[in-house]
């Protein structure tokens, strides 16, 4: 079994989980659509680097998969083909209604979220249930993926400031589970950066940097005054790991000179990977960051990096 959004009375997606669904295994359709997107990103990307990804945590532990996303539905297709976990997506409800992305999206085990654009004031109490589930996930061992960004948008840096949503869940789950006996329960926040060298074109580069998991536990909570001062300072640990291994600049003018730099600044017999040259095109952009805006390039159109 698992966790699926289903077609509601209305036409929008639906949310259910049962106490046997919320856990960590494998469904038989997830693992095909992982090979699909495995085939898919094989073909659409000549070079995939991904680091980290073998210190996940395991099978069975509470995991929050947190992501920068500047690259639409072609992120949580480049995590699912790299995460060895099945990892349940939350994603706007409106989805669920394209074909077949729709069925991918169903049968992916996503958890859909309510915009009070398409559903007004209802959109506040169908997104009570859907953190009464994700929270259920959660303590069941569960993995599930967000964006802090809230949206995606094709922006040559991420949007600030993260929404404190990825937060309050944790330090929830923590709570409940830690009220019901279970006192070392924790929930892992892991931080995955994915970088482009052009995010929009065929046989580009990604790089995919899985972050050391940041605990969150009863101790931890501890550590702060209330629930929202944890909530604010887990947000901001999650918004600086993301920032390291990620490429912001103001504008794509910003990004073009960096990549110029990048190039001067390696040797011309040098070899290095997808990973050293986005770390050292991230170093010009900050260098870059720090020069008055008309020397940079302007803020023209999309460019490579992000």
């Amino acid at each position: 079994s698992s966790l699926r959004g289903s077609a509601a009375s209305d036409g929008s997606a639906d949310v259910s989980c049962r106490t046997e669904d919320a856990g960590d295994s494998t469904t038989l359709l997830y693992s095909v659509i992982r090979l699909i997107f495995r085939a898919t990103g094989f073909v659409f990307y000549a070079t995939t680097e991904c680091h980290g990804v073998e210190d996940f945590p395991a099978a069975g532990e509470p995991t929050l998969l947190c992501f920068n996303h500047g690259n639409g539905l072609a992120d949580p297709l480049c995590l699912i083909k790299a995460t060895p976990r099945m990892v349940r997506f939350c994603a706007k409800d409106t989805l669920w209604k394209v074909p077949i992305m729709g069925t991918l999206i169903r049968n992916s085990g996503a958890v859909p979220i309510y915009r009070q654009r398409e559903h007004g004031d209802q959109a506040k109490d169908r997104n009570l249930e859907v953190f009464r589930t994700v929270i259920e996930v959660l303590r069941a061992g569960g993995c599930l993926g967000f964006a802090p960004e809230g949206v995606s948008r094709f922006l040559p840096y991420m949007e600030q400031p993260f929404k404190t949503g990825v937060a309050r869940i944790a330090l929830e789950a923590v709570r409940q589970s830690t009220e019901a006996g279970a006192a070392d329960f924790k929930v892992n926040v892991v931080p995955v950066g994915l970088a482009f060298t052009h995010r929009e074109k065929f046989r580009s580069d990604l790089c995919m940097s899985y972050c050391e998991p940041i605990v969150v536990d009863a101790a931890y909570a501890a550590r702060f005054g209330d629930s929202f001062e944890a909530a604010k300072a887990l947000t901001c640990r999650l918004s600086a790991d993301l920032e390291a291994v990620t490429i912001n600049a103001p504008d794509w003018g910003v990004i073009r000179c960096g990549i110029t730099a990048a190039r001067l600044h390696q040797a011309a017999d040098s070899q290095l990977t997808l990973k050293q040259y986005l770390s050292l095109l991230r170093g010009w952009v900050e260098v870059l960051k720090l020069a008055p805006a008309d020397a940079s390039g302007g803020s023209g159109g999309g460019g490579g990096g992000g």
